[in-house]
């Protein structure tokens, strides 16, 4: 009588093999399934939040007394688009990031600022994970940037700190002001601790070069922003000094180091009437600005979260792979 064991033998291992093939196809199936729906929830956040938003906007207060020159509108879109201009660029040269690429970015910033800290980093990965696959360490490379701008912004508000302390100290006393600058402190300097021994903790991916340029950039657009920050101010405050302006700088550098909190830019306003007490015409600079601010993320937003959720419509679900 023959033996089956052979062919039972040969279709175990067949069916094993089968496996094999599945299983690698099956777990990014999976993982790429829930980076779909995580970024789909991040632009469902952002259209709730621009609903929110333009229910809040009072427009017509708003605009009216706006400079009327070209200069500030310039000024006020160079500063609205540089930090997702800074981050193609890194990207281009890192992933060849087509000029679409911008899209993504400025969703990015819109989702930081008005759903939570750091949603718009995390769609932003599900983005690049769908549209650049065949980018490798996505995941590695984005934390790289992140914590290289995390390390710059630091870096950058202790040496403001310094600079300014004098000055602030001459216009804002008191255990509030002592206060703001210890947690600023406290959140700096621990994040620079973490970087220091960050080799109990991770390792960047990207070569040292691509670090350097990279945290270049950052340093860079930290500079360019306070300056576009400072001529947008003094453009709205008649005979603001230097050192007010620095002060300024200071004070929106520092509330920008408190992580997960959207909307930085408003709350530098309600920061200034805290700490400098209530100069009208200092607070309403600042909450124009803000509020200027806040409208375009409210447009980004609106344009951004349409257009991702017509390009998921538009897209046709993966096929299941066939073994025969």
């Amino acid at each position: 009588m023959p033996s089956t064991s052979l062919p039972v033998a040969a279709n175990a291992s067949s069916f094993s093999n089968v496996q094999d093939l599945t299983e690698p196809l099956h777990r990014p199936k999976v993982r790429d399934r829930a980076s779909a729906l995580a970024g789909l929830a991040v632009s469902f956040g952002i259209l709730a939040c621009v609903a929110a938003a333009f229910g809040r906007l009072d427009v017509g207060t708003l605009f009216a007394n706006l400079p009327k020159t070209p200069l500030f509108w310039a000024l006020l879109a160079a500063a609205y688009m540089l930090s997702p201009a800074l981050d193609w660029m890194i990207l281009r040269r890192l992933w060849k990031l087509p000029v679409a690429g911008l899209v993504p970015l400025l969703r990015k910033q819109v989702a930081n600022e008005l759903v939570l800290g750091y949603s718009g980093d995390a769609q932003f990965y599900c983005w690049a994970r769908s549209a650049m696959p065949t980018q490798e360490a996505t995941f590695a490379t984005l934390r790289d940037m992140s914590i290289l701008s995390a390390l710059a912004g630091n870096l950058a508000t202790l040496i403001l700190m310094a600079m300014a302390y004098p000055a602030l100290s001459r216009v804002a006393s008191g255990p509030l002001l002592h206060g703001a600058v210890l947690a600023t402190l406290v959140i700096v300097v621990s994040s620079l601790g973490i970087f220091a021994a960050r080799q109990a903790f991770f390792k960047f991916s990207l070569s040292r070069p691509a670090l350097a340029g990279i945290f270049l950039g950052h340093m860079v657009r930290i500079a360019v922003m306070l300056v576009l920050n400072a001529l947008l101010w003094a453009m709205l405050i008649p005979g603001a000094t230097l050192g007010m302006l620095l002060v300024l700088g200071t004070m929106r550098m520092m509330l920008s180091r408190v992580p997960l909190i959207p909307g930085k830019d408003a709350l530098l306003a309600g920061g200034a009437l805290a700490l400098l007490g209530s100069d009208a015409m200092i607070v309403g600079a600042l909450a124009t600005v803000a509020g200027l601010i806040f409208t375009l993320h409210a447009l980004v937003g609106l344009a951004t979260g349409i257009h991702d959720l017509a390009r998921r419509h538009r897209q046709k679900p993966p096929t299941a792979p066939s073994f025969g």
